[in-house]
C-alpha cells in the first residue's frame, strides 16, 4: 500500500499558512499545488503547506511575484519549466544575495 502524505485538510492549510481560504484556493490553482480529494474534503501535503506559507510571506512582503512562485512550485514537484526565461531572471534576482546557484538547472526525476 502506498502511504498517503496528504494529511492536512484545507482548513488546516488555511490555519498553518496564515492565509485566507480564498487565497489558499487561488494559490492552489495558480501554482498547481497538488492536493487529494476525499469525499468533499481537499487535503494538502507538507510541501503544499510550505509553498502556501511562502506564497503568503512573499505576498505580504512583496519580495517575490507569482512567476517566481510558479518556478519554485515547478522545482518542488519536479515539473518542467513553464517559462524557461524565468530561471535566468530568478538567478539574476538572487545573484546579489549570493544565491544564484538555487536557480541552476538540476536533473529531473523520470516520472
Amino acid at each position: 500500500m502506498i502511504e498517503d502524505f496528504f494529511t492536512h485538510p484545507v482548513e488546516s492549510a488555511v490555519a498553518l499558512s496564515g492565509a485566507s481560504l480564498r487565497n489558499v484556493k487561488y494559490w492552489t490553482e495558480r501554482h498547481q499545488i497538488p492536493t487529494r480529494k476525499r469525499g468533499r474534503r481537499i487535503y494538502y501535503d507538507e510541501r503544499g503547506i510550505a509553498l502556501l506559507r511562502l506564497a503568503r510571506a512573499a505576498t505580504a512582503t512583496g519580495i517575490l511575484g507569482g512567476r517566481y512562485l510558479d518556478w519554485i512550485a515547478d522545482e518542488v514537484w519536479n515539473r518542467s519549466d513553464r517559462d524557461p526565461d524565468l530561471r535566468l531572471a530568478f538567478a539574476e534576482a538572487l545573484a546579489p544575495l549570493g544565491l544564484a546557484d538555487l536557480a541552476r538547472p538540476r536533473p529531473r526525476n523520470p516520472a
